[in-house]
């Protein structure tokens, strides 16, 4: 955990990980997530390991503002994943792949701590390796959301 101060929305998240084995305890495991001790304000980009999907997700006040599939992550392959999180704006590339937006939703509450492979509280954490992160204090353009993502 990295606590965070003077940042608010819209910011970009990037992460590059490999994720190794499937599972099936740790559902939704967490790649990075900006957000509250409380779980209620988040922002983050999560790995579903049944189906080996990735997704941003966001909740604010603690009802769901965004829950966006972003791609396919197979196991034992390295990805990078960059996002978007901004009032009615979440969006997501995958690869390098076309971005995939979700229009409508709040942001989260102003963040307090950065999140690296787990949820506050230590629970659903990633079966993986995080090699890079990164947190923009500005809104990427589609175009950069693709392009560090290759």
């Amino acid at each position: 955990t990295v606590p965070v101060s003077g940042i608010d929305y819209p910011l970009s998240l990037f992460a590059e990980w490999e994720k190794n084995g499937n599972d099936s305890v740790n559902l939704y495991q967490r790649v990075i997530e900006l957000g509250r001790a409380a779980a209620t304000d988040q922002a983050l980009i999560y790995h579903r390991a049944v189906n080996n999907d990735t997704k941003i997700y966001a909740t604010s006040g603690g009802a769901a503002q965004a829950d966006l599939s972003v791609g396919s992550s197979p196991l034992n392959t390295t990805r990078k994943m960059a996002a978007r999180f901004a009032t009615n704006d979440f969006t997501a590339s995958l690869g390098g792949a076309a971005v995939v937006s979700d229009t409508s939703g709040s942001v989260p509450a102003a963040p307090q701590n950065v999140y690296f492979g787990y949820q506050p509280g230590g629970s659903v954490v990633l079966f993986g390796y995080l090699r890079r992160t990164a947190l923009w204090p500005r809104a990427l353009s589609d175009a950069e959301l693709q392009a560090v993502t290759l």
